[in-house]
């Protein structure tokens, strides 16, 4: 929450000056790359936090992309609703996110010492 604070400012002036779809990008850019290194986890936990850090700082161009979207595009009558889908699908797509993986992963893709360990 810190780092929103700090970075809302930046990512704010990124959107206005840079343009919506630099900002989506730059800010996906950033979470993916964040997560990717957070699997590094069984090195060392301070891969958790360096990749948290990493998808903080994009998570503020992302949030704020519907506000801005919606004073482009969007007349005066029309923002509210626009604002409100776009606010609300954002924690849709995240529990999208996590339902998706449960049809692809199955309990014969653990390992046997995982198996074990989950008794």
């Amino acid at each position: 929450m810190v780092i929103f604070i700090v970075v809302n400012f930046p990512s704010n002036y990124a959107l206005d000056k840079g343009g919506l779809r630099f900002g989506v990008i730059f800010g996906v850019f950033l979470t993916v790359i964040g997560m990717w290194i957070k699997c590094a986890v069984n090195k060392s936990f301070v891969y958790v936090y360096v990749g948290q850090i990493i998808a903080a700082i994009g998570q503020p161009f992302l949030l704020c992309a519907p506000a801005k979207l919606a004073a482009y595009w969007y007349g005066q009558d029309e923002r509210v609703i626009a604002v409100t889908i776009g606010t609300a699908f954002q924690p849709v797509g995240v529990a999208i996110g996590y339902v998706i993986p449960s049809f692809f992963v199955t309990e014969e893709d653990s390992l046997p010492e995982y198996k074990e360990q989950a008794r």
